[in-house]
C-alpha cells in the first residue's frame, strides 16, 4: 500500500535547517555504507561485514557528533571518552532517541537498535533448535524422504516444492 504525503516548499526547509542545527551532515558520514559495500564486495560475512561498519559509525559519531554522543550518555561521573563509549554502546544495544521538536523527524531519527530485533532473533534461534531436533532424532529425514522419492521429474519437483 502506497502512502502519498504532501509537503511545503518551507516545511521541508524547516527540516532541512533542523538537521543541519543538530548535527555535522557531509560526506564521511557515508563510510559506514562504503565499509559494507567493500566487504561484501570481497565476500567477508554479512555478520562481520555489518558489525564493522557498525562500529565505524560509532567511531565516525564520536568524531563528528561529540556533543550529541555526550548528551546521549547521560552520564555525569564519568570521564568523556568512558561516556562516548557507553553512550555508543548504548546506542548500538538500544537504538538512539532525540527530540528536535518535530514529531515526524524524532520518529525518523529514533530507532532501536540491536535491542528491537530481539524477538525477530529469538524466532531464528527457535526455528533452529526445533530444525536440530529433528534431524538429530531422525524425523526430518522420515518427513522429507517421500518427498524426495516422488521428486523423479521437473514437474514433480516443482510440485514437492510448491506444496512443502
Amino acid at each position: 500500500m502506497t502512502q502519498t504525503v504532501e509537503i511545503s516548499q518551507g516545511r521541508i526547509i524547516e527540516i532541512q535547517s533542523l538537521l543541519t542545527d543538530h548535527f555535522n551532515i557531509s560526506w564521511l558520514s557515508l563510510l559506514p555504507l562504503v565499509v559494507v559495500l567493500i566487504m561484501v564486495i570481497r565476500g567477508l560475512s554479512a555478520f562481520l561485514s555489518l558489525m564493522t561498519a557498525a562500529l565505524v559509525g560509532g567511531l565516525l559519531a564520536v568524531y563528528m557528533q561529540p556533543d550529541i554522543v555526550l548528551a546521549f550518555s547521560h552520564t555525569e561521573n564519568m570521564s568523556a571518552p568512558m561516556a562516548m563509549l557507553e553512550a555508543v554502546w548504548r546506542a548500538l544495544s538500544n537504538g538512539f532517541s532525540i527530540e528536535t521538536g518535530v514529531e515526524g523527524l524524532d520518529n525518523l531519527l529514533s530507532r532501536g537498535g540491536m535491542a528491537s530485533m530481539l524477538s525477530t532473533i529469538w524466532l531464528i534461534l527457535m526455528a533452529l533448535a526445533f530444525g536440530s531436533v529433528m534431524d538429530f532424532t531422525g524425523m526430518l529425514r522420515a518427513l522429507l524422504q517421500p518427498i524426495i522419492n516422488f521428486a523423479t521429474t521437473t514437474g514433480r519437483l516443482f510440485l514437492s516444492v510448491v506444496t512443502t
